[in-house]
């Protein structure tokens, strides 16, 4: 009689601990302006062009570059 292998149980796919509406809703109001500000700051749009040239360049050659650093010109 052939013996089978344990297997590992599956992690369960709920939260154990799931963080309430009510306090997602006050972080985003919190964090919601600056966020805002911060994006639509010259700073904030050279970031984000910047990040996204290095995801778009990820993509074109299928894995993650090295730390180097890429500057959009404002």
């Amino acid at each position: 009689m052939k013996r089978k292998a344990p297997t590992a149980k599956k992690p369960s796919t709920k939260a154990i601990h799931a963080i309430p509406d009510e306090a997602i809703k006050a972080l985003a109001r919190c964090l919601l302006p600056a966020m805002r500000s911060y994006f639509e700051s010259m700073e904030g749009w050279r970031e984000f062009a910047e990040w996204q040239l290095r995801k778009d360049i990820e993509e074109l050659y299928g894995r993650r570059l090295p730390d180097i650093i890429i500057r959009v010109a404002a």
